[in-house]
Formats: C-alpha cells, structure tokens, sequence
C-alpha cells in the first residue's frame, strides 16, 4: 500500500462532504459544520495547533499550514458543509472533509493549479503534523481521484494514478 510503496486498487464510496462558500475580505475562515454541529473560525495568522492535537479546528488549521507550507496561497473564506460520510467509522470523513477544503483553497486562491497529488499531501501534512496520525496517501487520493482507481506508490512524491473505467451497476 501507500506506506510501503505498493500498489492499489482503490474504490470511493457513494457519500458526500458537499458544501457552499465565498471568499471574504479578511483574515479569518468561518466554517459552519450542518452535520457536526460546530461553527468554527480561524485566524490564518495564528495556525498552531492545540496540545490535545484533536478535532476539526486542528485539521482544518493543519490543512491551511499545508497549503502555506507547500507553497501555495490561502485567505479568509466562509463555508457551510454537511457530510452523510460516516465520522470515525473507517471510511475516509477525514480526508473527504480535507479535499473539500482543498478544492474551496484552491479554486478562491490558486487559480485551480493544483492537482488531485498536491491535495493529497496537504490533506496527509495535517493528519501526520496536526493530529499525529501516521496517515498515508490513500484515503486523501481516494476521495480527491473518485470512482475506481489504481494507485502506484512506488514514488510518494509522484503516486501513478489512474482512473478505471468501470460501473458498479
């Protein structure tokens, strides 16, 4: 798998982390969660973590600092998200949430540049420096590619993608 530069055969599920937002003027984002019920702002100045290292505050914070940290641009937005993707249960709410966030940032700030790869690390920076999970590569590729994929790790930096033609029905 990703973690030992194997090969995979990856298949998203049919949940959704969907939202709207805009940018705003500022140097805060305002992120208003349906599903979890939280309503969170973020000042872009400040993006250090918290000690527990835990929650959707310290991802989101996490995933800003990967854009900065990869070069890429960030500012102040608003949005409202709702999931049906099950939190916790295994199947990937963490990285959905992340590539949604990555697709809003790079859309508002980036002039749509980046690809589905440079999401993925991001989304794998802020599990691996924000939350101190070991997370990979795979579930953030998963849910940035959709459908079915194969996945090549054997160069992390550069995994081989490649999206199967195939319909579950």
């Amino acid at each position: 798998t990703d973690h030992n530069h194997g090969k995979v055969l990856a298949g998203s599920i049919n949940l959704d982390c969907v939202g709207a937002a805009a940018k705003n003027d500022g140097r805060k984002v305002h992120i208003i969660s349906e599903t979890y019920g939280q309503d969170l702002v973020i000042d872009l100045d400040d993006l250090s973590p918290s000690p527990k290292k835990a929650g959707t505050m310290d991802l989101t914070k996490g995933l800003l600092k990967g854009f900065i940290d990869a070069g890429y641009k960030v500012g102040g937005f608003d949005a409202y998200i709702t999931s049906n993707v099950i939190s916790a249960a295994g199947v990937s709410s963490s990285a959905s949430y992340e590539m949604l966030l990555c697709a809003m940032l790079n859309t508002f700030f980036n002039e749509g540049k980046m690809d589905t790869v440079a999401y993925a690390h991001v989304g794998k920076y802020a599990e691996n420096h924000y939350w101190d999970k070991a997370s990979g590569l795979l579930d953030q590729m998963a849910c940035a590619v959709g459908g079915l994929i194969t996945i090549d790790f054997k160069d992390p930096a550069a995994p081989a993608v490649e999206k199967i033609d195939f319909d579950f029905a």
